[in-house]
């Protein structure tokens, strides 16, 4: 079995084991599903979900100005169509103000006096969220597990050019 080259690599990948036989993989989509889950269920009753809530947060906050840069942002979680979507329900609601610029080539979004209004709230219920997700959890293994975290995506990014 020394020679087979497919257990030598699998030997190699030893060095990074730990207690569980998931891969970190396995654990970065958990997390990532339970939080959407999480948050969607929470916000059932006021017909939002977790793509509305990165919407009116990265626009309140003035992180993004423009419909392109939104999806930029949040890409890795939601489709363009997707995003419209959330985009169109959050304009019927009164929340959020589009303007298409074709000139320019681009479709600005601001939040309206009431969705300036309503984010403090929405903001509230993931505050009391993000205490209980991360109980237990102190600031410096936060602070690790987000560098841990940086870092593969840096390796990643490099190998994947």
């Amino acid at each position: 079995m020394e020679n087979n080259p497919l257990q030598r690599k699998v030997e190699r990948r030893k060095h990074f084991s730990h207690d569980s036989e998931k891969p970190i993989g396995w654990y970065l989509k958990r997390v990532d599903k339970l939080i959407t889950q999480n948050v969607n269920d929470m916000f059932a009753p006021m017909g939002l979900t977790r793509t509305h809530w990165q919407a009116l947060n990265n626009t309140y906050h003035g992180r993004v100005k423009t419909r392109k840069d939104l999806h930029e942002l949040i890409h890795d979680f939601v489709d363009l169509k997707t995003l419209d979507d959330v985009i169109d329900s959050l304009v019927q609601r009164g929340w959020m103000i589009r303007t298409e610029k074709p000139e320019l080539g681009i479709t600005e979004l601001e939040l309206t006096d009431e969705g300036n209004e309503a984010f403090p709230r929405l903001d509230a219920i993931l505050f009391e969220f993000d205490k209980q997700v991360f109980q237990g959890i102190t600031e410096e293994e936060y602070k690790t597990a987000i560098k841990v975290l940086d870092q593969l995506i840096c390796n990643l990014n490099h190998t994947a050019h």
